[in-house]
């Protein structure tokens, strides 16, 4: 069994969403190209990719997310749905 280290665990998932947001990669193509179509994070990279980065461990990890649709509108990006394992 695998454990994160105290001071990973302890975080707070929202905090290290802002910390790692421009890991995101919804988020990236997002403030590239204002693309308003849905989008999952495999449209851009492997699940295997997104679980190596520190926005997964610290933040989606700990809430037992795996996928997440992103949606736009006229305020900006939104996270509209998340699908937990």
């Amino acid at each position: 069994m695998l454990v994160a280290p105290p001071e990973v665990a302890r975080r707070d998932p929202a905090e290290a969403f802002a910390r790692y947001l421009h890991q995101h990669p919804v988020i990236a193509h997002y403030a590239r190209t204002a693309d308003a179509d849905s989008h999952l994070i495999t449209d851009f990279m492997t699940a295997g990719e997104f679980r190596k980065l520190p926005l997964y461990n610290e933040c989606f990890r700990q809430l037992d997310t795996e996928a997440q649709l992103s949606n736009s509108s006229s305020s900006g990006l939104e996270v509209t749905s998340s699908d937990s394992r």
